[in-house]
């Protein structure tokens, strides 16, 4: 063999090495791309340590608004730009949400010199869109809840007065509708203010109430709305109120003249906290979102007291931002999913879905080209009351708005994780209505199907005994493992999911 022919072999060969490197290549880039290269990265160990530092003493249980919270703000903001995640709002990973708060000595509701007892003879929802209130009245117009008049100059500038235990038969659910819709059709007849006769033993009273003794938060709104507050008074009150006074004929109902004023006075302080939130962008369809939340308040100190909320929500909390750098390192690594992801962690929750009110209010994302919310709250523990088995999550709510949600759902279980998936509170007629207690309710208000994540209640919930050992940490990274299938399955699919039902 001359040279010449050696010369053109050795190119033959080098060629055909050349094209069996350009076949491997994207053998090996399929490869990485596969969500089961990167789901180890979501793991026990890297949860714990989240969880540590957000349920650790410094802290201080991230009530909103309050010094440690704003030091969870703070430490999940490095974690997300650490991760190299684009801020979401702007320049910023902060969103700011305003609050007027409320604490217990901010109210007093008096007849004459006597004064009542916050959260045993009244609480209080108060206006939203001012810092003071005061009302005093010796007239009251009674109405009948079944009964509210829709037109009348007789309510204007007076005092309502909202009968309701002459309802019978009917569930707390529908009976607090009914006074929902009451307050609003009275609201519009510009009263000063609207006192409600209720019965404070329901589920609803308690939590409103144990909101109130905390330091009650609402959003500040738009300051020419015309909410007046509402005060709830105990069943006692009102037998007071008819014990000391006279009536006079019926106009909408029997006028009461009490022989000294009641008073309603309140004064709030306007406040600020923080949404936080990361986005990793995605490629063809960009401009499409898939919203991964958890909610990052929790009840903060009762004097001295720290309730720390590892599983709530810590536990969620941590399982976001362990999912954001897991999707953070794919993309180092050359993935791009076609849709963009949103990490997202919110303030307020346990003041009444505040601060995932105020975001989808003021989001940075229009909510059209949001696909989907997944949201974790409470996924570190098993359920005491039903359960001990620890292979399970209760999944709600992801068949309410999407069949192809739901169904992506249990496919993706099936292909990553084979959890028990319980539907146990995905059930409308379960007296919990899980459904409308945490944040993703506020997306799916807003036309946007979503998941619940959620592994049930214990002993500890609530408690300053919700403490980060505690927590079943492989059980955690067994749930967020499947949310980080499930979100990169919805980011990477070629058509979006269907919403196929109403909200």
């Amino acid at each position: 063999m001359n040279v010449e022919q050696k010369k053109s072999k050795s190119n033959h060969m080098y060629l055909k090495l050349l094209l069996c490197l350009a076949f491997l290549v994207p053998t090996i880039q399929l490869v990485a791309q596969s969500v089961a290269d990167f789901t180890p990265l979501v793991n026990p160990s890297t949860l714990r340590q989240h969880v540590e530092v957000l349920a650790s003493d410094s802290i201080e249980g991230r009530e909103t608004a309050e010094p440690g919270m704003r030091k969870a703000v703070d430490y999940v903001e490095k974690q997300f730009e650490s991760f190299g995640l684009k801020p979401a709002f702007g320049s910023s990973f902060r969103q700011e949400v305003p609050f007027v708060k409320w604490k217990t000595n901010a109210y007093k509701v008096a007849y004459g010199k006597q004064e009542y007892v916050a959260g045993k003879d009244f609480y209080m929802t108060p206006p939203a869109q001012t810092n003071q209130i005061f009302v005093s009245s010796k007239a009251f117009w009674e109405c009948a809840i079944d009964t509210v008049p829709t037109k009348s100059e007789t309510l204007k500038k007076g005092v309502v007065l909202l009968l309701t235990s002459h309802v019978k038969n009917i569930t707390n659910d529908s009976l607090n509708n009914l006074i929902n819709a009451s307050i609003k059709k009275l609201s519009e007849l510009q009263p000063v203010a609207i006192l409600v006769e209720r019965d404070f033993s329901g589920e609803r009273e308690k939590r409103q109430i144990r909101r109130m003794d905390s330091g009650m938060l609402s959003l500040v709104k738009n300051e020419n709305s015309n909410q007046p507050p509402v005060c709830y008074i105990s069943p006692g009150v009102y037998r007071s109120l008819k014990k000391r006074s006279k009536q006079d004929k019926k106009t909408i109902g029997p006028v009461i003249h009490t022989k000294e004023n009641f008073t309603v006075r309140v004064n709030g302080l306007r406040t600020t906290c923080y949404n936080v939130g990361g986005i990793l962008p995605g490629g063809d369809n960009k401009a499409e979102h898939i919203v991964v939340t958890a909610h990052l308040d929790h009840l903060g100190k009762r004097d001295s007291v720290i309730y720390y909320g590892a599983d709530d929500d810590g536990s969620g909390c941590a399982a976001v931002m362990n999912l954001a750098a897991a999707f953070a390192e794919a993309k180092r690594q050359g993935v791009v999913l076609k849709r963009s992801i949103l990490f997202l962690l919110f303030t307020g929750e346990e003041k009444g879905l505040l601060g995932s009110t105020y975001f989808t209010e003021n989001t940075p994302i229009p909510m059209e080209q949001t696909v989907a919310n997944l949201n974790m709250d409470m996924i570190g523990r098993v359920d005491t009351v039903s359960r001990k088995d620890n292979r399970y999550v209760y999944i709600i709510g992801s068949d309410k708005m999407s069949k192809d949600l739901h169904q992506l759902s249990e496919s993706t279980n099936n292909a990553c994780c084979q959890i028990n998936l319980d539907y146990t509170y995905n059930d409308e007629s379960h007296p919990m209505r899980l459904y409308y207690r945490s944040d993703h309710y506020s997306f799916v208000k807003k036309g946007v199907p979503a998941i619940f994540y959620f592994t049930g209640l214990h002993d500890d919930y609530h408690k300053p005994t919700d403490t980060a050992d505690k927590l079943d940490y492989v059980k955690t990274a067994s749930i967020a493992q499947l949310v980080f299938s499930t979100t990169w399955e919805l980011a990477n699919r070629p058509a979006r999911i269907t919403v196929d039902q109403a909200p």
